[in-house]
């Protein structure tokens, strides 16, 4: 039976009603709009409202310092106990990238690339039980944070190549299976984090949202978060609703706000203050400058009359 736990952020439950165990939730975007830290905060959050420990798979590299930073912040934040656990399991890029995620997660492939440059991708075995699936059981493991789905195929094997697109989507597709099959079997709260793409065919278009056909398939609820075009409001993220059940595609969206205490809601109130706080602080630098050309040209002033002196001064002694 389909069990939802509430996000911490009101905003993300009127989008999708919270997070589900048996669907994982693909979080779009392209790069530095916060999927990671994303991840990061839910996970500490649901901890606490599950009593179950979270997983962190890293396909990237530096997860160890981030999380380094956010951890004190969410535990006391959330108020989530020492005994509960945020574990960081990493697999960084490397040669045979691939090979080496698809293998923790039981599934064995073969990647052989021709002289010319074209990749194939064979299946061979899977295992009855995964590493990961070994480390979920072992560890109590509630919560799933892949992070993320895209780093393995923007390896040199795939790099640049139109012929190894299928190839692309078949690891896609046999990665997905493994991921979807854990979270039924283990009731996980998953979530799948993904770079917003460029179609290789298109080098002038714009990030295609969902990074495949393959992807858009396998994902019943996806959000895409995209930074605010605004300077002064670079810390806004609107999250797109791309899809959901009984939703029109792209039909709702919400905002947060992150800082150094990370996300929270935004509504009109919230919006409100910060134009006033900006109108404040506008203001209070246009008096500093003020003041300072006031004190830059008093200044001026006495230079001046300093050398009007002392050009009299030398045409007294001249005389």
């Amino acid at each position: 039976m389909t069990q939802l736990v509430k996000s911490d952020l009101e905003n993300i439950n009127s989008l999708i009603e919270g997070y589900d165990t048996q669907i994982p939730l693909a979080v779009y975007g392209v790069a530095k709009t916060g999927k990671t830290l994303f991840g990061i905060q839910e996970s500490f959050w649901l901890m606490k409202q599950t009593g179950k420990n979270a997983l962190f798979f890293s396909t990237e590299i530096g997860i160890d310092r981030y999380v380094e930073k956010w951890e004190p912040v969410f535990r006391e934040k959330f108020k989530v106990p020492d005994t509960l656990k945020f574990i960081i399991k990493e697999c960084p890029p490397q040669d045979g990238h691939l090979v080496l995620i698809l293998k923790e997660f039981g599934k064995h492939l073969k990647m052989e690339m021709s002289e010319h440059g074209k990749v194939d991708i064979s299946f061979l075995k899977r295992d009855d039980e995964s590493p990961i699936e070994k480390l979920i059981t072992k560890e109590n493991i509630g919560i799933l944070v892949i992070d993320s789905l895209t780093k393995p195929f923007k390896s040199e094997e795939f790099a640049g190549v139109l012929k190894n697109l299928p190839s692309r989507a078949t690891g896609v597709t046999i990665w997905l299976n493994a991921i979807h099959t854990l979270t039924l079997k283990h009731k996980l709260l998953t979530f799948v984090t993904h770079h917003a793409s460029l179609d290789p065919t298109k080098p002038y278009a714009l990030a295609y949202m969902t990074g495949g056909s393959d992807i858009n398939y396998d994902f019943k609820i996806q959000i895409y978060m995209e930074q605010s075009k605004s300077l002064q409001y670079s810390n806004m993220r609107w999250v797109h609703l791309v899809r959901f059940l009984n939703v029109k595609e792209w039909a709702k969206k919400t905002r947060l706000w992150v800082d150094n205490g990370g996300y929270k809601d935004v509504d009109e109130a919230f919006v409100q203050a910060e134009m006033k706080k900006r109108a404040e602080e506008k203001k209070e630098k246009e008096k500093l400058y003020k003041e300072s050309k006031q004190k830059k040209d008093v200044k001026k002033l006495e230079d001046s009359g300093k050398h009007d002196v002392s050009v009299k001064d030398e045409e007294s002694d001249k005389t």
